[in-house]
């Protein structure tokens, strides 16, 4: 059967000449897009994104800084959001996008 652009996590760690990764026991997998400023990496995340909810699967997107932010903004006295709750969304998604890693310049 024809996969199209669908592989394995060995796959593709074989393609690219490096040894197999170790899986977690529940299976969960990562992909990283690295490259220069205005490639296209958030592009291609949203799309993989909207793809994977018009087939019926849950996504969480969200940007590191932001995501710092919430976290940070939960141990202010007012706040009406809690940590734990925070981190229950990203822990539990079916599926996390964590967009622009590096630090802010």
């Amino acid at each position: 059967a024809d996969r199209g652009f669908f592989f394995t996590l060995e796959e593709a760690a074989q393609l690219m000449g490096l040894p197999a990764p170790a899986i977690e026991s529940r299976g969960r997998n990562s992909i990283v897009l690295s490259g220069a400023n205005g490639v296209g990496k958030t592009s291609l995340a949203v799309a993989a994104g909207n793809w994977l909810i018009d087939n019926g699967h849950g996504v969480v997107y969200v940007r590191m800084d932001e995501a710092l932010e919430r976290l940070r903004a939960s141990f202010d006295s007012d706040s009406t959001e809690r940590e734990s709750e925070i981190m229950t969304v990203y822990r539990t998604a079916p599926i996390l996008i964590i967009d622009e890693l590096t630090a802010a310049k």
